[in-house]
């Protein structure tokens, strides 16, 4: 017996060793508790937007690609808004 769980972006990890089902649901709730108060600490300190350095970040021309579908809290957040000095975090 395997038991599916569907995470909170579309994700699904598949589960065949039922004994460690409870250390799994444990760990993806600490996960995503750590990426909303991640989150939560980039807006209070007035950051529009923030991604990691996965690519989208050119540090030698000082470009950072943001996408309208940025939208996962504690790796990527886009803001279709920006303006120039308004504050991002890499």
């Amino acid at each position: 017996m395997s038991v599916t769980i569907r995470g909170r972006y579309g994700q699904t990890t598949i589960v065949h060793d039922l004994s460690v089902l409870d250390d799994i649901i444990r760990a993806d709730k600490k996960f995503y508790a750590e990426c909303d108060a991640f989150h939560a600490k980039m807006m209070e300190l007035g950051v529009k937007a923030y991604r990691c350095n996965d690519g989208w970040v050119n540090r030698e021309h000082n470009i950072v690609t943001f996408h309208p579908d940025d939208r996962v809290h504690g790796y990527y957040w886009g803001n279709r808004d920006l303006k120039s000095g308004d504050k991002i975090f890499i």
